[in-house]
């Protein structure tokens, strides 16, 4: 009896040690690596994918994008021969099971919006310690928009990827030739009213929650407006009401009298006025001193205003001067009729080919 109470203690003590042994082993592939690995060096590659909307209300870019990591773990190395494959691919459920086994650099996107709509990984851990994550994922994005150049704007929405638990001398982000060659962007996307011109990456470093510096590398996705798919939306019906004048212009007072042609340029201005709150509202900061859109409309009120004065002063031929000069009268309204509309024209011409430029 006390033979076998013993050697049933010996074999309890036996698994104990064993157990404790592999948890440490497990412990220490999750853990930082240690010694001359520190800092692990990530390399980051993107692919954006498509884009889907950018809400200038809110600030967000909807998009696809596919975030590329690489980096060694010797720890992870295998030998190949053994294991008959070069490299070991996980996918989906298989690769989240896998990263929890093993040490992450834990890299967070700072300006994602909510949980995303789609999000795949898949893992590639090759027989030397190489590793490679790839994340793929649709998701909202929040964005800084500047519309001071609306609408012939070019927007930078920056992707900010970070490493929240390391700081920069336990995990360096950074982006090689090998990942610029990887890194590409869509041509057509889901959206008509942008395209994509470049893909730039900038890497910084920012003080943590713990005070010591972090890195952090952003994902410049240089974005041009396609301002010819505003025609409908902003030009044809600020020009619709801009036509407006021509017909006080050019309508002899016979057939409209000076009191409806009034009349018609002050529904002008009020339409103006709907016309500059609806462009705020649907895209906030466009009637921003100094825009295109801001400074077009404002020439627009200028204008109107000085058709209604010139109608009532110069273009009124019952006036005692009209009457005593008809030829300088004939010659002066000839001239405001074709000269007014065709100066403010080539102003708003240019101020448009300025802002493309």
């Amino acid at each position: 009896m006390a033979a076998g109470t013993l050697l049933r203690r010996l074999a309890a003590i036996v698994l104990t040690v064993a157990s404790l042994g592999g948890a440490a082993a497990a412990a220490e592939l999750t853990d930082l690596p240690v010694g001359d690995q520190l800092p692990v060096r990530v390399a980051v590659a993107t692919r954006i994918l498509d884009i889907a909307q950018v809400m200038e209300t809110t600030g967000q870019l909807n998009a696809r994008v596919e975030l590329t990591y690489r980096w060694t773990d010797s720890r992870q190395a295998f030998d190949a021969v053994k294991a008959a494959v070069s490299h070991k691919d996980y996918f989906g459920e298989a690769a989240t099971a896998r990263l929890r086994q093993m040490w992450t650099p834990a890299i967070d996107i700072e300006n994602l919006s909510g949980a995303p709509r789609q999000d795949q990984l898949g893992l590639v851990i090759e027989s030397t310690g190489a590793i490679t994550l790839v994340r793929r994922l649709d998701a909202t994005f929040r964005v800084s928009i500047d519309m001071s150049s609306f609408p012939f704007d070019v927007q930078t929405l920056d992707l900010d990827l970070t490493s929240n638990r390391y700081g920069q001398r336990e995990v360096l982000l950074v982006h090689t030739e090998a990942d610029e060659m990887h890194s590409s962007f869509a041509q057509r996307l889901q959206t008509p009213l942008w395209r994509i011109r470049a893909l730039n990456f900038r890497n910084a470093s920012y003080v943590g929650w713990n005070g010591e510096p972090h890195s952090r590398m952003s994902v410049s996705v240089v974005t041009e407006r396609l301002y010819g798919q505003y025609l409908i939306r902003i030009f044809i019906p600020f020009l619709m009401l801009m036509s407006s004048t021509l017909v006080i212009l050019w309508t002899p007072d016979t057939t409209m009298p000076l009191a409806p042609k009034g009349a018609l340029a002050f529904t002008t201005l009020l339409a103006l006025v709907a016309l500059s709150f609806t462009f705020e509202s649907n895209f906030p900061g466009s009637m921003s001193t100094g825009t295109p859109i801001a400074q077009i409309l404002s020439i627009g009120y200028l204008y109107v205003v000085s058709v209604l004065i010139l109608s009532m002063l110069l273009l009124n031929k019952d006036l005692a001067w009209a009457k005593r000069h008809p030829n300088i009268y004939l010659e002066l309204s000839g001239f405001v009729r074709w000269g007014l509309p065709g100066s403010v024209f080539v102003y708003w011409s240019a101020l448009v080919l300025r802002a493309t430029a």
